[in-house]
C-alpha cells in the first residue's frame, strides 16, 4: 500500500508493508519535520512579485512548514501570498521583513485574507477548507488575564479598551507621569514627583515647519456629538485655540489665545488675548470681582460701561466724551466726605446720606466744607430755568446764612455790601489826574425801562442805553457780545443766528466806569459849589 501525505504537516504516512527496510529512516524524517514545524524559517519573494506561493512539501523539509515564517525580498506593490496546499489547517507567525514598504496579503482559498503591513508580525491560521479556505488573525479578541510587558513600541490598529475602573497608564522609566481613569467622571493627569515645582505639563505641538499668520498651533474643543437635537446641537460648542499673529521667525513667535463659543452655530471667536496682553471681548463683560490691568481698556465708539442692573450707566463716544445716565460717586478716606452726582447736581465733600435738598433745585455743582455734614455751609452754582426774583444761580452760605449770591435776574447780593477792585499803586503805571467828566455825565440820559423777556406792563429798571452812549461819543463805555451756545460734544461753541443767518449780538455798558466818571463829575460840582459859596460869602451873605 502506497504512502500518503494528507496530514497538516505533510508527513509521510506509510501504508502496510511500505518502506520495508527504510521504515526507520522515514520515521526519523517525520520526526525532523515535526520539529521544523515548531521552528523558524525564512523565504524570499521574487523581486517586485505581485503573487507568491508558499507550499509545504510532502515528506521533505521546507521553510513553509515553520511556525515562525519570515518573508524577505524587495516589493513595489502589495504581494498576495498563497499558503498551500489549501487543505492544510495550520497556525503561523508571519513576519513581513520585505523591502519597499509594501504589505503582504495572506490567503489560502477564496475565503478571507489577512494583510500584514511592512515591518509587522502577525499570528494567523489557515482553516484548510480547500478552494474556499480562509486565513484568520489568531489574536483578534485576545484576552490576557495577567500582566503583559512590551519592551518596544506598541501599535494598535483599532480600539483599545481598558475595562476596569481606575485603570491607569504610567509613563517613564520610573512611572513619573500617570493618566488614571476616574469612574463616571473622566481622566486624571498627574506628575507623581513629590519635589517642589513639579507640575503636570500638557503640551500641544504642531509639526508644521513654516508658520504664517492666523494658523492654529493647537486647540481644545468641546462638543456633544450624541445630542439628540442634531444640527446645531452636535456642532463644536466651544474651543480654545492658540493662533499665530504673524509669520514665525528666529525673533518672532507672536501668538494669541482665541476663546470661541457658540449660540446656534459652530464656535466662533468671542474673546481673545493677544501676544501683547490686550484682551478683546466682543460681548458684555460681567465681572464678579476686582479687574486689574496693566494696559488699556478699550470699548467700541459709543459703547457702554455698566452694572448688572444698569448696563448703560456710562457711555463714551468716538471723541472721548463721557455720558452718565444716572450719576457718579467718588469716595476716599473718610467715607462721610465724598463726591457724587445726583438729581442733576455734582456734590463735593459731603455724604450722600446727609442730603439737604432744600437748596438743590435745578442742576449744577455744590461744594461743601470739610466739616459740613449738616449741609448748611456750602457754595453752589445752579443752572436756573425760571425768572423768579431771588432764585440764585450762584450762592455762598455759612451755617445757613447767605454771604453772597448772584440771582437769576442778574442782581448781586452781598451780606457786607462791600465791593472791591484791585487798586495797589505798585501794580499800576502811567498814573495821571483824570480830565473833566462834567460834559460826559451831563450828556448821559438816565432812563427807566424793562427787558422784553420779562414781559411786564411798566418800566421796572433804571439805567442808560448803550446805543445812546455811543451816539453821545462815549463808545468806550460800550462792549458788543456775540451770542453762542456750548457744543453738545464739548467742541467749539455754536453761534446763535438770526433769521438772516447772521450771528446775534448784544451790547453791555461798563457801569463801573460810569460810577468813576460820576465821582469825578461830583468832585467838579463840589468845586463849583465851593467857589459859589466863597463868592456869596465875599458879597456879604
Amino acid at each position: 500500500m502506497a504512502s500518503t501525505y494528507v496530514n497538516d504537516l505533510r508527513l509521510t504516512e506509510m501504508g502496510t508493508g511500505d518502506n520495508s527496510g527504510t521504515w526507520g529512516s522515514v520515521t526519523n524524517t517525520n520526526l525532523t519535520l515535526i520539529g521544523d514545524a515548531f521552528g523558524y524559517g525564512t523565504e524570499a519573494i521574487t523581486t517586485n512579485a505581485d503573487t507568491h506561493s508558499t507550499t509545504i512539501a510532502d515528506g521533505s523539509t521546507d521553510p513553509g512548514r515553520a511556525m515562525y515564517l519570515k518573508y524577505t525580498g524587495t516589493l513595489d506593490s502589495t504581494c498576495t501570498v498563497s499558503l498551500l496546499p489549501n487543505t492544510v489547517n495550520k497556525l503561523w507567525i508571519i513576519e513581513n521583513a520585505t523591502s519597499g514598504s509594501q504589505s503582504l496579503s495572506m490567503k489560502q482559498g477564496s475565503g478571507s485574507e489577512i494583510t500584514i503591513p511592512n515591518g509587522h508580525v502577525k499570528m494567523i491560521y489557515a482553516d484548510g477548507n480547500s478552494s474556499s479556505a480562509a486565513v484568520t488573525d489568531a489574536l483578534v479578541d485576545l484576552n490576557l488575564g495577567g500582566s503583559v510587558t512590551i519592551a518596544d513600541d506598541l501599535s494598535v490598529g483599532d480600539d483599545m479598551n481598558m475595562t476596569s475602573d481606575a485603570a491607569k497608564i504610567a509613563f517613564g522609566a520610573d512611572a513619573d507621569v500617570t493618566v488614571t481613569h476616574s469612574a463616571d467622571v473622566g481622566l486624571v493627569f498627574k506628575n507623581t514627583n513629590t519635589g517642589d515645582d513639579k507640575p503636570f505639563v500638557l503640551t500641544l505641538q504642531t509639526g508644521e515647519t513654516a508658520i504664517i499668520a492666523d494658523e492654529e498651533l493647537g486647540k481644545i474643543q468641546f462638543q456633544a456629538p450624541d445630542e439628540s437635537g442634531g444640527t446645531d446641537a452636535i456642532l463644536v460648542a466651544a474651543e480654545v485655540a492658540a493662533v499665530s499673529e504673524g509669520t514665525f521667525a528666529a525673533d518672532n513667535n507672536a501668538t494669541k489665545l482665541s476663546f470661541r463659543t457658540a449660540a446656534s452655530e459652530a464656535a466662533s471667536e468671542k474673546m481673545s488675548l493677544s501676544s501683547g496682553g490686550n484682551l478683546t471681548v466682543s460681548g458684555t463683560y460681567n465681572g464678579g470681582g476686582l479687574m486689574t490691568t496693566g494696559g488699556n481698556i478699550v470699548i467700541p465708539n459709543s459703547g457702554y460701561i455698566g452694572s448688572a442692573s444698569d448696563t448703560d450707566a456710562v457711555q463714551i463716544n468716538s471723541t472721548g466724551n463721557v455720558y452718565l445716565t444716572q450719576g457718579f460717586r467718588i469716595e476716599a478716606g473718610d467715607t462721610s466726605l465724598n463726591s457724587f452726582y445726583e438729581r442733576g447736581f455734582i456734590y463735593m465733600g459731603r455724604n450722600q446720606a446727609g442730603d439737604n435738598y432744600t437748596d438743590m433745585d435745578g442742576k449744577g455743582i455744590i461744594i461743601y466744607d470739610d466739616q459740613g455734614t449738616d449741609g448748611t455751609t456750602f457754595t453752589k452754582m445752579v443752572v436756573a430755568n425760571g425768572t423768579t426774583v431771588g432764585d440764585p444761580v450762584w450762592q455762598n452760605k455759612v451755617s445757613g446764612t447767605i454771604k453772597s449770591e448772584i440771582e437769576v435776574s442778574g442782581d448781586f447780593l452781598s451780606a457786607t455790601n462791600s465791593y472791591a477792585s484791585t487798586s495797589d499803586a505798585r501794580l499800576k503805571e502811567h498814573i495821571t489826574d483824570s480830565g473833566s467828566q462834567w460834559n460826559d455825565i451831563k450828556a448821559m440820559r438816565v432812563r427807566k425801562y424793562s427787558f422784553k423777556e420779562e414781559k411786564v406792563d411798566a418800566p421796572n429798571m433804571i439805567g442808560v442805553i448803550a446805543q445812546e452812549l455811543e451816539s453821545a461819543g462815549m463808545g468806550k463805555l460800550v462792549k458788543t457780545h456775540l451770542e453762542s451756545n456750548p457744543a453738545n460734544d464739548g467742541g467749539d461753541e455754536v453761534p446763535v443766528l438770526d433769521s438772516s443767518g447772521n450771528q446775534k449780538s448784544f451790547k453791555s455798558v461798563k457801569y463801573s466806569v460810569i460810577h468813576m466818571k460820576a465821582l469825578k463829575a461830583l468832585q467838579e460840582a463840589m468845586d463849583r459849589i465851593e467857589a459859589l459859596e466863597a463868592k456869596v460869602a465875599s458879597l456879604g451873605g
